[in-house]
């Protein structure tokens, strides 16, 4: 039998491959002491943005998405190190400030539109870790992290970036809209 432990990191793993599959997501090591939901994380607080702007929620929790720009990998495209055939990827960086007055483990789940069709996470390897959404541990009061997000898109002009955030304690999920216009 799976322990309650056990059985959230298996919820964790299943909605980290959802959301990799249906957008972008990095996933990692799990030790949440609160089960959260197995589909999909409900919007507890919704705040829209544009890119560049401080999104203030009432838990204390602040995020910031800078302006994407476009971008070049630091490693030749055709080296075989990534996908063939990206012709436009941008790049920015999402902050998240832990303003709760506890320590938060926080997980980033996130989804990308550009034009209107999903734009899908690109890694470039050579930038190493905290790329992409998933789990940078504990934050502690007062502090933060920021995650660098590329992205594949259609139009580097039109960029949607929603970024939700499961936190424990206290099971509360912040989403954050970012818009270009």
């Amino acid at each position: 039998m799976m322990s309650s432990r056990s059985g959230r990191r298996a919820v964790v793993a299943v909605i980290c491959a959802l959301l990799m599959f249906g957008g972008i997501s990095g996933c990692a090591r799990v030790t949440l002491d609160h089960p959260i939901p197995s589909v999909a994380l409900p919007d507890v607080e919704s705040k829209s943005a544009r890119f560049g702007q401080v999104v203030d929620f009432a838990s204390g929790v602040q995020v910031t998405a800078t302006m994407p720009m476009p971008y070049v990998p630091l490693r030749p495209v055709d080296d075989g190190t990534y996908t063939t055939g990206v012709t436009k990827l941008v790049k920015f960086a999402v902050t998240f400030t832990n303003n709760t007055g506890q320590a938060q483990e926080v997980i980033l789940g996130a989804t990308a539109t550009s034009a209107g069709i999903n734009a899908p996470q690109f890694f470039d390897l050579a930038l190493g870790s905290n790329q992409g959404s998933g789990i940078p541990g504990n934050v502690d009061p007062g502090g933060s992290f920021t995650w660098t997000i590329i992205l594949s898109v259609t139009d580097q002009a039109d960029v949607t970036f929603k970024a939700q955030f499961a936190m424990d304690p206290g099971d509360i999920y912040p989403t954050a809209t970012f818009t270009m216009r």
